[in-house]
């Protein structure tokens, strides 16, 4: 069973079930080991409540380019978003 819910806007959140134990400090922390483009597809793949809560955590300096960087996600291989998801999923364990 996949932990991703398709959303209303045809992105992608987490279940409910999981939602509920989310440490948005240690997503963040274990974000900023990834390059930049990787920390927007995650991102982008979770709902915007979500996101915005692990956003504002991250170091000043590079949330604008995140910001900038999720705006341009639409055309991400699948190969790529699949990674990001197991990685997703690895980490909100």
């Amino acid at each position: 069973m996949s932990v991703w819910a398709t959303r209303s806007d045809g992105g992608y959140s987490l279940c409910d079930n999981i939602e509920e134990n989310v440490d948005y400090r240690y997503i963040a922390k274990e974000l900023l080991n990834e390059h930049p483009q990787t920390i927007a597809v995650a991102l982008s793949r979770l709902s915007s409540e979500h996101s915005s809560q692990i956003l504002k955590l991250l170091p000043s300096f590079i949330q604008a380019d995140l910001v900038n960087r999720i705006v341009e996600t639409d055309q991400i291989p699948s190969m790529v978003i699949e990674e990001v998801d197991r990685m997703l999923a690895r980490i909100m364990k």
